[in-house]
């Protein structure tokens, strides 16, 4: 398998920033229409910021990838169980590109795709952490098992196993997105056919069917990040992982500024201000922040000084410490996202038995 991952650590999130910088799409993904598509949106005031808080919301599902945890159990396999939030996000990259090349019903209907796989993997990864293992999930992943309830009842379980702030989007929103997205495949009415509002059938590039999409893309990334955010309330909280840790980082615990940098834009000072206040009476996060906070910084050299010796970097003279620590930082991430994503796929047959209090891990045989 090759995974092809571009990682970069921001400190900022200018104007210009876009679908196409979000997902890295290159040049031969993007049809003549698609280009013609967004040259008319970057010249219509309230479209292209609605384009651009697109891709701000877009980066804020990617930079979740850092959160994604490796749990063990106390036997069985472990690997693939971030599998479905891995699908979620090459899912979501295809119905956005998709919408951008006007081929509007495959994006809508993998835009469903992408929020039933991020509902199902926080549901699994709820139950996950309650189990000593995971035979549940193997076998419903190979589809051996019995799978998960229908989706209503799915959305109702994630919803009363989460807190929410009052302004986030509720349970009753997700399903009317939700029916929205499937309303064209099961019953598709008139006012929602895309030659209705288009009104042509020829492939022109057109405001009103771009807009139309943008806005149901913009509702369901609200959706999807509110639901991130309640399950992992640390996004919220970022630190400097490095001057805690070095390069030696907990595998799916924190975040750093730049993981929290779209998400800050995304939501705003008030909201987060509120989602903060709510989060902050959640005795797990509160754990979690005292034992990062109580753990003792490292200066600059320990912390280059855990960068594993073989992997060379050419430093120039002039670079600064700091600027060191975050190219190899960027350089961490980058590997640890595409292992992560690369263990979500394999089919590698594997266990876990412990000994002694420390993991023995058997690979048997590579499928």
């Amino acid at each position: 398998m090759k995974i092809s991952l571009i990682y970069a650590y921001r400190t900022r999130m200018t104007k210009d920033f876009s679908l196409s910088n979000a997902w890295n799409f290159e040049d031969q993904e993007l049809s003549k229409l698609a280009r013609h598509s967004l040259e008319l949106v970057r010249d219509r005031v309230g479209l292209k910021e609605l384009f651009f808080r697109n891709a701000v919301g877009c980066q804020c599902l990617i930079e979740f990838l850092d959160l994604l945890p490796m749990i063990l159990p106390k036997k069985g396999g472990f690997i693939n169980t971030n599998y479905l939030y891995c699908e979620a996000i090459f899912v979501c990259r295809e119905a956005i590109l998709a919408g951008i090349n006007n081929l509007f019903h495959s994006s809508f209907a993998s835009l469903r795709s992408a929020l039933e796989l991020i509902i199902y993997h926080i549901w699994w990864q709820i139950k996950l952490e309650k189990s000593d293992q995971y035979l549940d999930f193997y076998a419903w992943l190979f589809g051996k098992g019995k799978g998960p309830a229908n989706f209503s009842a799915i959305c109702s379980e994630v919803y009363g196993s989460l807190e929410f702030p009052k302004s986030a989007i509720d349970k009753n929103e997700l399903k009317e997105m939700y029916s929205l997205l499937c309303s064209y495949a099961h019953k598709p009415i008139l006012e929602e056919s895309i030659i209705s509002i288009k009104q042509t059938n020829l492939p022109d590039a057109d405001i009103g069917i771009m807009g139309y999409w943008a806005n149901i893309v913009n509702g369901l990334l609200g959706m999807i990040i509110d639901l991130l955010v309640a399950f992992k309330p640390q996004a919220l909280f970022p630190n400097d992982m490095w001057r805690k840790y070095g390069f030696n980082i907990p595998i799916g615990m924190y975040f750093d500024q730049s993981n929290y940098l779209p998400y800050e834009h995304w939501l705003g000072e008030k909201k987060i201000i509120e989602y903060r206040e709510l989060f902050l009476k959640n005795n797990n996060l509160i754990a979690l922040l005292k034992d990062n906070e109580e753990r003792e910084s490292l200066s600059d050299e320990a912390i280059l000084n855990s960068w594993p010796r073989e992997e060379k970097i050419d430093d120039r003279p002039s670079d600064t410490a700091e600027s060191k620590i975050i190219q190899r930082w960027a350089m961490m991430k980058a590997k640890t996202r595409v292992t992560t994503i690369l263990l979500s796929y394999s089919g590698v047959s594997h266990n876990i038995e412990w000994k002694n209090g420390e993991p023995v891990i058997t690979m048997y045989k590579f499928e």
